[in-house]
């Protein structure tokens, strides 16, 4: 992206980013927000340096379980056998498992009770 599109979308000169970039110039809260916002940055990343990039990421590299919501998965299917007082054959359980830590994981995660009702009705 170049200077004058950076400039245009936080609606500030080209001068006051090369400022930025050149460290002549430290820029102000309202600037900081509004880099977070148009560009979906996570203010404690831009901040401090920590946590995800972006908002919404995880920080666990690719490949990594997300241990919480795995043990948050094999409880719910476990609930849910307990409610119906049913059983799964071990492929399936698994299966089950795993489509609710899919669901758990993806992009604002997912209610537990719904996931509840989701595994009592496919028991």
């Amino acid at each position: 992206m170049s200077l004058e599109s950076f400039a245009a979308a936080l609606q500030v000169g080209k001068s006051s980013v090369s400022r930025y970039e050149n460290n002549t110039r430290s820029p102000d809260a309202p600037y900081m927000a509004a880099v977070c916002d148009q560009f979906g940055i996570a203010a404690a990343w831009l901040l401090l340096g920590r946590g995800p990039m972006r908002e919404g990421e995880s920080t666990a590299p690719p490949g990594t379980l997300d241990m919480e919501a795995l043990i948050m998965a094999i409880e719910t299917v476990e609930e849910g056998l307990d409610i119906v007082r049913g059983t799964m054959n071990p492929k399936k359980k698994a299966a089950v498992v795993a489509s609710c830590y899919e669901l758990f994981t993806s992009d604002g995660g997912a209610d537990q009770g719904a996931v509840l009702r989701l595994v009592t009705s496919a028991a």
